[in-house]
Formats: C-alpha cells, sequence, structure tokens
C-alpha cells in the first residue's frame, strides 16, 4: 500500500513490526489487569477509615469481597513475575541465549542508552536532531526495570 503526495509521487506505506511475542502480550496483559485490581481493591481496604472507602469496595461486594479480589490479583502478578524469572533463566541458561544481557534487543541498560538519553534530551530543546534508538529506549528499559525491581520488593 502507498500513499499519495503532492507530487504525484508514492511514498511507502509505513511498516510496523512486532516487538513482543504473543506470550509476552498475554503476561503484560495479566500484569496491567492484576496491578490495576491490586490497587482499586487495596487502597479502599488501606484506607478503609475514610468514607470513600467503602464506596469503592462496594463495587468489589464490600470490604471482604475486596479482599478476595486482593488476593487473587496478587496471586495473578506474583505468577506473571515468576514465570518471566523462569523465561529469563531458561533463556540464559538452557538455551544460552546471552543477547537478552548485551546488544540491541537486550532490556539490559547498555553504555549507548545514556548517550541516547543525552542526543535525546538536547532534541527536546533544539540543541540537535532526533536520535535513533535501538529496539528498546533508555526509559523502556526505565520502566521495565522499575516494575521488574518493584516486584521483588514487593
Amino acid at each position: 500500500m502507498s500513499v499519495e503526495v503532492p507530487d504525484g509521487g508514492r511514498l511507502p506505506a509505513r511498516t510496523h513490526y512486532r516487538r513482543f511475542g504473543r506470550e509476552e502480550r498475554l503476561l503484560h496483559g495479566f500484569l496491567m489487569f492484576s496491578f490495576v485490581g491490586l490497587a482499586f481493591t487495596g487502597l479502599p481496604l488501606l484506607f478503609s477509615h475514610e468514607a470513600w472507602a467503602g464506596t469503592v469496595a462496594r463495587f468489589f461486594g464490600g470490604f471482604e469481597g475486596a479482599g478476595v479480589v486482593h488476593r487473587v490479583c496478587a496471586v495473578v502478578m506474583i505468577s506473571v513475575f515468576t514465570v518471566h524469572l523462569s523465561r529469563i533463566v531458561s533463556r540464559l541458561f538452557l538455551q544460552k541465549d546471552l543477547t537478552i544481557l548485551w546488544g540491541p534487543t537486550s532490556m539490559v541498560p547498555q553504555p549507548r542508552d545514556f548517550f541516547e538519553m543525552v542526543a535525546h534530551i538536547r532534541w527536546f530543546v533544539g540543541a540537535g536532531p532526533h536520535p535513533r534508538f535501538d529496539h528498546f529506549t533508555y526509559w523502556e528499559k526505565f520502566d521495565y526495570w522499575a516494575v521488574f525491581w518493584g516486584m521483588g520488593i514487593i
């Protein structure tokens, strides 16, 4: 498919790349679902003495129902994290795939990420061109590691 341009030429259609496989997308969906469920049930449980908490808890069948939903979401989140860790261990030690530690498709921060971040800031303030990024950008890696370590802490 092409797109008409004013001078009569044709531009190629945008190319889309699937960055994550089906399993990764499924795990991410469960992670998002469980996180939102934990937030919507945990806050009213934590602040049960506040007037708004009872209103929110009623959506889950009261505080007891909110507690059940909270525990189910916790099991889902811990399961997702466990599956994710087992997939990493499998790739590293069984498949001997070291590209997850170093290279353009790695989520591990690389020296290049620092330079891309500086170039991106320069672009934000109009002091340089828009930088080209690897498969994952520095902010995506930051988000990934924030969730990863957050799960470990939880």
